[in-house]
């Protein structure tokens, strides 16, 4: 028979070993946008300090990767009522909803470990969640990464690469807000 103390030890490690069978899996986008629109309204009342909507993201977050994702996004966002500025944590859930192959996820945690934000830097590593997230279908990432490559924002500036992320981010349609500002910040690197 076995004790029941042991059974958290083996359901942790069946977790670790199926989460590493799942640590290049990727979803495309689309297959996420119901849920996405369903937590972000959710996510945006709880911001604004509506309890039972903060609960009901706090019980998703236990087992639902976009909950997850939107439960960082809340603890670190000053404006949110339920604001801790706990970055590791944030980076914790990126990290668990990047697993199921969120893509959103994947360049959350992609971006943290490039910004050492609850984390340390790791560029490789980073670059490499980044690309899988952009191959998922998450534009964002795209215009994103030329942003950074543009300015050399925790990387070496490499106008090639910024120059092929914004096409990418073009043909993927990409808020034009956030596209402007990556070709103003690629034009302005030309102009150095």
């Amino acid at each position: 028979m076995v004790k029941l103390r042991a059974f958290p030890l083996l359901f942790t490690a069946i977790l670790l070993c199926a989460a590493g069978a799942r640590a290049d899996l990727l979803v495309p986008m689309e297959e996420w946008q119901a849920d996405v629109n369903h937590w972000d309204k959710l996510s945006d009342r709880a911001c604004a300090g509506d309890e039972p909507a903060w609960q009901k993201l706090d019980n998703a977050a236990q087992f639902d990767p976009v909950a997850q994702v939107a439960m960082a996004w809340l603890i670190t966002t000053k404006t949110c009522a339920h604001f801790t500025g706990n970055e590791a944590a944030a980076f914790a859930l990126n990290q668990r909803a990047a697993i199921y192959g969120y893509p959103i996820a994947i360049s959350n945690l992609g971006f943290r470990l490039l910004t050492g934000r609850g984390t340390d830097k790791d560029a490789d590593t980073a670059l490499h969640q980044i690309d899988r997230a952009i191959k998922g279908g998450h534009g964002k990432a795209a215009a994103t990464l030329a942003l950074h490559l543009a300015q050399g924002i925790h990387l070496p500036r490499d106008l090639d690469m910024a120059r092929s992320y914004l096409d990418t981010a073009e043909d993927m349609g990409v808020d034009p807000n956030l596209l402007d500002r990556a070709w103003d910040a690629y034009e302005a690197a030309i102009g150095d």
